[in-house]
């Protein structure tokens, strides 16, 4: 199967089980008054806008756990019901749906076109909320979990929240590893950088390696795209590699030192790395390079 038929096999997916979850919850509004179950949905509406604007993932965990862990955590909030008797006050539960809603929406705000479903590496995101919480938005997930299942305590909800959320950590977990990429030499079956950080957007790329130290030896700063970049307030000195579309390099430069440019026509991806980087790991022009989870040996 495609990369493009698996992405609108998602799409579809994702707004069908939407849609089961809208209605489910909607019809319980209409019957108890109960709005947590509304909340719910509308945590929910965002995770179809940025299925379709979401950007292309460097690496998707394809395996089977993958998917199987990916399905029960999503399966499991349209199979909800309403019903039993609240455990608290419908403020409370209200107070708790809205906070737990409130870490959802904005951290999928924070991720926007870096949100996805699968595991997978769309880049890492360190602004907003992910600044104070590594997973805001599974952590909301389980907040609005709880308001809802004090609203609705059902032995039928109990045992979905426990399957699902339950999945949601283990997802959670798999994308941690997805997350830990390292930068591979294809020519020499080396890993060039373990510790890779992604630069993607326009305040990532112009933010660069500035205000920092130094870079540990094992670490790289991927900028795409990206043809040109300069060293001006730099505290250290850096090897560049420049890559074209298909990872292949077309370009390397050697301790480049502060207030230098180096830059190549044909580049598409810019590679920071320690000064030493590039002799300690023979790269030269016609090598490709890729990212590859660290996981993956």
């Amino acid at each position: 199967m495609s990369e493009r038929v698996r992405d609108l096999f998602a799409r579809g997916c994702i707004c069908t089980l939407f849609t089961l979850l809208s209605v489910n919850l909607v019809a319980q509004f209409m019957q108890t008054g109960r709005v947590t179950g509304l909340m719910l949905v509308a945590g929910e509406a965002t995770v179809v806008v940025l299925t379709v604007v979401r950007r292309r993932a460097r690496l998707v965990d394809r395996s089977f756990s993958a998917a199987v862990m990916t399905t029960m955590s999503l399966a499991a909030p349209p199979m909800l019901r309403g019903g039993g008797a609240p455990l608290a006050p419908d403020a409370v539960t209200v107070i708790v749906s809205a906070i737990g809603l409130s870490l959802v929406i904005v951290g999928k705000m924070a991720l926007g076109r870096s949100f996805g479903v699968v595991p997978a590496n769309r880049g890492v995101v360190v602004r907003g909320p992910y600044s104070f919480v590594r997973h805001p938005i599974y952590t909301g997930y389980l907040i609005t979990h709880v308001g809802f299942l004090v609203a609705n305590p059902t032995t039928w909800n109990v045992a979905l929240i426990l399957v699902g959320d339950a999945a949601l950590i283990v997802r959670a977990l798999m994308e941690e590893r997805v997350l830990s990429v390292a930068l591979v030499n294809e020519r020499t079956k080396t890993a060039i950088a373990t510790e890779v950080e992604l630069a993607e957007t326009r305040a990532e790329r112009r933010r660069g390696l500035l205000g920092r130290d130094g870079l540990p030896p094992s670490a790289a700063l991927v900028l795409t795209p990206c043809v040109v970049v300069h060293t001006a307030f730099m505290r250290f000195p850096i090897d560049i590699i420049f890559l074209d579309h298909d990872g292949v390099t077309v370009k390397v430069v050697s301790d480049v030192g502060p207030w230098r440019i180096a830059g190549a026509a044909r580049a598409h991806t810019v590679v920071e790395l320690p000064a030493g980087s590039l002799q300690r790991n023979a790269v030269a022009v016609g090598d490709r390079l890729y990212l590859r989870a660290v996981s993956d040996n």
